[in-house]
Order: C-alpha cells, then sequence, then structure tokens
C-alpha cells in the first residue's frame, strides 16, 4: 500500500511550514502511524528539527541530481516511526540543475513511485517560492495543507498559493485535494478574528478548526532542535498540534 502524501505549501515565508511539518509528522508517530518527511527547503530547519545534521553527506540534491538510491539518502531518527529524507546545503542550487533536465516538475514523482518506503504518510516540507521543487511536491501530493497567519500580508500570501495550487491540479495531478487551511501563529485579536472569518467564509469547512496560538515555546523547542510538541508537550502549541492531528487524520 502507497503512502498518503501530503505537502505543506505556501508562497509567503515565515509562517510557520517548519513548524507544522515537524510537529504534524511527531504527533503521527505518537498516534502509531510511520512517517517519512522530505525537507525540500535548502535551509534544512525541518532536518536540523529532527536531529538530522544538514551537513550529511547525502540528501535532496543528490537523490534528485546524482540519481542516488533513497536507501542510501533516507536517515532514522532519534523518534520512533520517523525517517527523514534530509535537506543539505548543497540545496540551494538545485533549482538550476533541474531546470536543464527533462520532465523536472515530477521528478520526486518518479522517485517515490519507483520506492516502496514502507511508511503510512509522507510529509513534505516545501520552500516559500513557487519553484520548481515546491511544484515536485504538488505533482506527486495527494494533498496540500496551507499553514497561514491572521495577518493582512499573509492573507495576501494565500491569495496567491491558491491559483498556484490550480495550476498544478489542472496539469500535473489532478487529484491534488486541498485538504485544508492552518491558522498558525495565531493571536486573539479583533484584527486577527476578521481575518480568519473572511478567509473562512471564503474557503469554508476547508479551514481546520483548530488554530495553532503564538506561542514562545516554539522558539525554544527550535532553539533545542525539537518539534515543540515533544520539547513542551503540555505547552499551548504542542496541544493545538495535536488538535490539528487528530483533525487530519479524521478528514483523510
Amino acid at each position: 500500500m502507497r503512502p498518503y502524501i501530503v505537502a505543506i505549501f505556501n508562497q509567503k515565508g515565515g509562517i510557520s511550514k517548519t513548524t507544522t511539518s515537524t510537529n504534524l509528522a511527531a504527533c503521527l508517530a505518537a498516534f502509531g502511524k510511520s512517517v517519512v518527511l522530505i525537507d525540500l527547503d535548502s535551509q534544512g530547519d525541518s532536518t536540523k528539527s529532527l536531529g538530522i545534521d544538514p551537513k550529511s553527506r547525502q540528501g535532496i540534491y543528490d537523490l534528485f541530481i546524482a540519481h542516488v538510491p533513497v536507501d542510501e539518502v533516507i536517515q532514522d531518527t532519534v523518534f520512533p516511526g520517523i525517517r527523514v529524507l534530509p535537506s543539505t546545503y548543497s540545496l540551494a542550487g538545485i533549482e538550476i540543475k533541474l531546470s536543464e533536465m527533462q520532465n523536472s516538475q515530477r521528478t520526486l514523482s518518479g522517485i517515490l513511485a519507483n520506492t516502496p518506503l514502507d511508511c503510512d504518510y509522507v510529509v513534505i516540507d516545501c520552500p516559500p517560492a513557487l519553484g520548481i521543487l515546491p511544484i515536485n511536491a504538488l505533482a506527486c501530493a495527494h494533498a496540500v495543507i496551507i499553514p497561514v497567519t491572521a495577518t493582512p500580508y499573509a492573507n495576501d500570501g494565500l491569495l496567491r498559493t491558491l491559483p498556484s495550487i490550480k495550476y498544478v491540479q489542472e496539469g500535473l495531478n489532478k487529484s491534488l485535494l486541498l485538504q485544508g487551511v492552518l491558522f498558525t501563529i495565531h493571536e486573539r485579536t479583533k484584527a486577527s478574528r476578521k481575518i480568519v472569518d473572511l478567509i473562512r467564509q471564503r474557503l469554508g469547512g476547508t479551514v481546520y478548526r483548530a488554530q495553532i496560538p503564538r506561542d514562545a515555546t516554539v522558539i525554544e523547542a527550535a532553539t533545542a532542535c525539537l518539534p515543540v510538541c515533544v520539547y513542551a508537550p503540555r505547552s499551548p502549541a504542542a496541544a493545538a498540534h495535536l488538535d490539528f492531528t487528530e483533525e487530519f487524520l479524521h478528514r483523510h
């Protein structure tokens, strides 16, 4: 049975894509699921948050460009049930290399189609732009989750991201599902409520009920190179990520 592949994507940066990716993976593992996290962001924050050194000898770049087998790139983590296809610092130059390859938008699809990952879920942390790497993620995913913050600029990012997803749905991946929009770094202010209400009116039940609150513990967890639900499982952010994961599983 093939794993369920979900891409975490927004064209805007700074809206907790990495935090969402790593905590979704950790919470899925806590529910007894096996997970492979694919880190397509050259900053490698998901890789670091799961205890893997981005100075690793091989990573996504080698998988895509040098055609190194997945078995030689994938790494176990200290968390039972979670493995990583890591980002390495060489990933920063991959867009130019991929643009020179034929059918480059489906490179990841081909890799995953020919490699049994032996897991329940694949979570893909995408970089904040509509480049070849995010398109690869969306082209092979069953579903996409859009993290978004309730700010005017983040709302603009959402409005740019939705057409990009539609572009992939109409061409590369007609079965791609927008599984949900997740509010992150959330503050309970009057201005935030207005933006939340606006997006809920526009997208209806696509928006998750769970909201990840602004929580200083998230920054502490990142500094400690841990998902917040592992670093501080009783924190408000950790509890919210668990609620989100339950909702994610229910929708799936």
